[in-house]
């Protein structure tokens, strides 16, 4: 246990068993400027160096990125790069990635992240490599210094009739005393973490059959983590692994009007069907918060206190 510069929080280290290979696993499509600086960044400051990449490319046509792929490859041992011919689905891409990776952890990364911590492999390692957790996610933050993700809320309804999930203390300014009880700041557990940066054990990940096609685009990843936590495990967030995040800039967001809006409707109708109670019943949230919000203010409306 050691002290961080955080007022009365302190960490828990857990020592890495052996040195087990990590395969990160990314799934892209042209965005010259994202994935080149994703993959430079993993080269330039990761500290663990047992790792593999596993480049899922999904149809690009940049040839750019391709002599990308020819320069990393021929500077760097462990990377595969495997083509994606068929419809775009975050959810099978990932799946497959995964099926051609040989780690025993999996780290599934968006093309649109950039390290900024060191050991952000390492932060997360010691956390997936407990038997009782499932998958652990990191701290993303936008490029102007604001969190972007510190955990997953459930029914979270962002401006939706049918909350789903939203990001715990979004768009909060990373600061030494931001959050509420500086939990933004301490490892602890969430029912969900976003895929954008998430790793687990690979047998952990079979053993719940991966993330579900039927999410093609959105709540893959909460339904995942849902799915593990059915079987028992504990879904870590770890404010340690640090990373800038584009959010959505490959797939676009459903406001920006660049995905289908019907099939959005039909993942928010799909996940109430398949986890109903938990989306209105949190676990890890206390019911007198909103659920219009991600800042962890109490519910005013009359209609909404329990």
């Amino acid at each position: 246990i050691i002290a961080t510069p955080y007022i009365g929080l302190w960490r828990s280290r857990y020592a890495i068993q052996e040195n087990p290979l990590v395969s990160i696993v990314i799934p892209t499509k042209d965005r010259y400027e994202f994935i080149g600086r994703c993959l430079n960044s993993i080269f330039r400051v990761s500290t663990y160096h047992n790792y593999e990449l596993v480049i899922v490319d999904t149809g690009s046509t940049d040839p750019r990125v391709w002599k990308l792929y020819h320069d990393v490859k021929s500077q760097h041992q462990n990377i595969v790069i495997v083509k994606w011919n068929k419809t775009f689905n975050f959810a099978a891409v990932c799946n497959y990635g995964v099926e051609k990776s040989r780690g025993q952890y999996i780290i599934l990364l968006n093309n649109d992240t950039e390290i900024i911590s060191p050991n952000w492999i390492e932060s997360m390692l010691e956390h997936a490599q407990r038997p009782d957790v499932g998958a652990v996610g990191a701290k993303l933050l936008y490029p102007d210094g604001r969190l972007q993700h510190a955990g997953v809320i459930l029914g979270v309804g962002g401006g939706l009739e049918k909350g789903v999930a939203g990001h715990a203390f979004k768009y909060y300014p990373d600061t030494p005393h931001g959050g509420h009880l500086q939990m933004m700041h301490s490892i602890r557990n969430y029912s969900a973490v976003t895929a954008a940066c998430l790793m687990i054990a690979k047998d952990k990940y079979q053993q719940v059959a991966g993330l579900d096609p039927r999410f093609r685009i959105a709540f893959n990843d909460v339904d995942f983590c849902l799915k593990l936590a059915k079987q028992g495990f504990a879904n870590d967030y770890t404010p340690y692994a640090i990373l800038y995040h584009y959010e959505s800039v490959s797939v676009g967001t459903p406001k920006a009007g660049t995905r289908n809006i019907k099939e959005f409707g039909q993942e928010i109708e799909l996940m109430h069907r398949r986890w109903e109670d938990l989306l209105q019943n949190d676990p890890f949230y206390n019911p007198n918060y909103t659920l219009e919000h991600e800042n962890f203010s109490l519910r005013l409306n009359a209609r909404d206190v329990i």
